[in-house]
Order: structure tokens, then sequence, then C-alpha cells
């Protein structure tokens, strides 16, 4: 049976687990049923049509399940559907649906609804969300899982908030927000960023989070992420899109030969799994020279070449928001410029050179910002980019080829076969002619 105070006025008709309890001066309606292990404390009412699952724990002065403050709010059949595991703190109020929608009123799992909140009729809440104290949504209003709504927001009838988005206090939400956006500053202000907390606690890789924060590319992240609700998804299909901006990388990284390493460099390794079978390695054969010991290591582990952190850091002209610099991964240059260079004797023929530019010499038209002619004569051909698809003859054949990368150290581009891929769909993408064809220069 369930606990139910002397002084708590009950329906008969009404569903409560075996292990309820039910506080004083709490009043239940007919059509209520309430889940195991839920606990009223007191000054309760739940009434209308209202479902609630098992571990709920409801504050004194809530009100949940009554009609919806609505002129047509008169459908005796409208519902409250709550999950399980939610709290309800102080004069929370929840109400059912309305005629206007589907008369129905559903919040999920596990969320925390502080004093004074208020769910209007007609919402459908997710899991996981927070609402601090007085925020209020109106009818017909969706939140996403994970969404937090600070004190004395107000969202506007059909909004939707997506999820993981921030709602600053005393916001007045009147457009849609995107899942993960960040709201702040008041009455209307619109989207005010990304909730890179709540994209960290998601387990979004901080280089991913700093693309996204790129202007250009977060207005991108915020149409495709609204259409698609997969953040994996949209931060692939951006890195396609926008492959340029991998310059925003932490350090200068080179592939150096494990053989090449000492002791004291062993700390420069950048994968750290790796990093720490080498200590552990050469402290096991201290003693030995550390040629022998990393030609072993390499053996062992078929390990040849590992990624480190280059001595020199040298920052370029790119700030964050908090004034930090970024740094240049030497392996990503912008592009490449093609001079041709006239022919020195009358008969012989022009010679081309190569220019490699950063992202940071080229202007908002992707164009270089100062020409460096590698010869006074010289003449643009153009600029040549990382994964370009380029036709060239070599006795007389003609190739195609993908600009695989730059090795500006000894001025010189990377070709590869465009089947030269990581994955079997850019396999199948850089192979197909009709995908392809139109980067071509035609034989002559």
């Amino acid at each position: 049976m369930a606990k139910i105070h002397p002084s708590a006025i009950v329906h008969p008709n009404a569903k409560l687990a075996d292990d309820v309890e039910v506080g004083p001066f709490c009043v239940i309606g007919e059509h209520v049923e309430i889940g195991a292990g839920s606990k009223l404390m007191s000054h309760v009412v739940v009434d209308g049509v209202t479902k609630m699952g098992e571990r709920n724990t409801v504050y004194p002065f809530a009100a949940l399940g009554l009609l919806a403050q609505h002129k047509r709010s008169n459908a005796p059949d409208a519902q409250l559907i709550i999950g399980d595991d939610n709290t309800f703190r102080e004069h929370v109020t929840a109400h059912v649906g309305s005629e206007v929608d589907n008369k129905i009123t559903i919040i999920g799992n596990r969320n925390l609804f502080l004093v004074a909140s208020h769910i209007a009729h007609d919402c459908v809440l997710g899991d996981d969300i927070v609402m601090s104290n007085n925020a209020t949504l109106a009818g017909h209003v969706h939140v996403g899982d994970r969404a937090i709504i600070g004190g004395l927001s107000a969202v506007l009838q059909f909004t939707r908030i997506g999820e993981g988005a921030m709602i600053g206090g005393m916001c007045g939400v009147t457009k849609d927000i995107i899942p993960y956006g960040l709201m702040m500053g008041g009455v209307r202000q619109g989207l005010s960023g990304l909730n890179l907390i709540g994209l960290q606690r998601l387990g979004v890789e901080k280089k991913d989070i700093l693309m996204i924060r790129n202007d250009k590319v977060r207005s991108e992240f915020e149409k495709s992420f609204t259409e698609t609700k997969d953040i994996k998804k949209t931060v692939k299909e951006l890195k396609d899109i926008y492959p340029q901006l991998w310059i925003y990388k932490e350090y200068f990284v080179s592939r150096e030969s494990i053989l090449g390493l000492t002791e004291k460099n062993i700390d420069s390794v950048i994968d750290k799994s790796i990093q720490e079978k080498l200590k552990i390695y050469v402290e096991q054969h201290k003693g030995e020279k550390i040629e022998v010991v990393m030609q072993k290591f390499s053996e062992e582990t078929g390990i040849k070449k590992v990624r480190c952190k280059n001595k020199d850091q040298k920052p370029i002209e790119i700030t964050n928001c908090d004034n930090t610099k970024r740094y240049l991964c030497i392996e990503d240059y912008y592009g490449v410029v093609i001079w041709e260079i006239p022919a020195k004797k009358d008969g012989s023929k022009p010679t081309y050179e190569g220019v490699f530019i950063r992202r940071d010499e080229v202007d908002e038209n992707n164009q270089p910002k100062v020409e460096n002619k590698p010869h006074p004569a010289a003449k643009k051909i153009g600029i040549i980019h990382k994964n370009d698809c380029i036709e060239f003859v070599d006795n007389g054949v003609w190739y195609k080829a993908r600009i695989a990368g730059y090795a500006a150290n000894d001025n010189r581009l990377d070709f590869r076969p465009i089947y030269a891929v990581q994955y079997c769909l850019e396999w199948l993408i850089s192979t197909n002619d009709y995908m392809t064809e139109s980067c071509w220069k035609k034989a002559k």
C-alpha cells in the first residue's frame, strides 16, 4: 500500500504504486497514475490525466497536470506525461496539453526543475534538462536533451531549444536555438555562440570545437546541425568543406623516424600511448645504446614513424577570443602559387616554380596578400590546394593525380594517384569521373 498522510486527499480511482509516498495536504485527482519510488512531500497538487513514471520527487506547492492556460483548454482528455527520476522543486507548474495541438505535454527523464519554473501546455521536453528558478516555457515549446535554461528566462511559443543548448539568465528567447547553441545577454539577443562546455562534456575533441568557433564555419555548423542533430556527422562534413581550417592546431608537428629519437625528445611524441610505451621500453633497456633500443622497439611494435612537436614553434598572427595565439602546422600550408619563369634562351622551354603560402598570407578572397615572385618576369599560372585533382604529362603520357600535400621545406608538391586515399568513401568519390572530370585540364 502507498504511504499516504491522513491529511492528504487522494481520489479512490487514482493509481499509485505500492511504495509511493504522499505527504501532508497533498491533493491527487481521479485520473492520476504515479509510478514506483515517487515521493510527494507536502501541499502538492497532481490533477488531470497525468501519468508520472518512477522515482520522481515533487516538493511543496508544486502543481502538475492542471488545465492549460489557454482559452481553448477545456479538453477533458488532455494529458501530462512525465518520465522517470525527475525533480520538481517548490512552486513548479506543468500543465496538460490543449485542443489547439496534440492535447499532450511530455516531460522526459532525469530533469531538474528549480523553484517556480513553468512548463506550459503542449511542450515536449527531453532528458537531463535543467530549468533554473522562474524559467518559463510558453505553449508548444520543444526542448532537447541536456539543455539548460537560466533563471528568469522566458521562451516564446512554438520555439525550439536544441540539444545541449545553454540559455543564460534573464533571456527572452524568441527564435530557435541550435543544438549546443549559447544565448546570453538579455531579451532578443539571438545566438551568442556555442555551448563549449556542453560540447566538451559530450566528448567532442578540442580541435573540432576550435574549428566550429570560426565565424564562417559556425554559420554552416548551425545550419547543418539543426538539420542532422548529429554532431559527429556535422563536424566531419565541415572538415571536408573547410580543410584549410586545420591550420588551427596546437603545435607545429612533423613525422619523424623513430630511429632518430633520443631519450631527451621522447616527450615531444604527440601520441601519449606511444610516448608512454617508449619511456617504459627505454627504462627496461637501460644501459644499451639508444639507437639499438629504438631499433628493437620499432621491430617489435612495427612503428616506424611518429608524430612529434617541432622544436621551432612560431606563432602566426591568428588570435583566439581569449587572445592566445594559434600555431601553424608545417604540413598544413594553404596552397602553392605556380609561377612560369621565361626561358633563358630563345628556343628553350620556360621553367615553373611553386611558392608556398600559409592561411594567414591570403586575404578574404583567398588570394595572396603579397605576390612573392621567384623571378621579376614570372607569370602567375594559378594556385593549387591540397586535395586538388590535376592532370600532368610525363614522356607524352597524361596522368590524373591528386595533391596529397606539400613538402614545403623542399619546395615541392606531393603527387599521388587519385585513388591513394584513406577511406573507401573517399576512394569512390575521387575516382568517379563524373565528380572529377571538371577538374582536369584538357590534354593538348
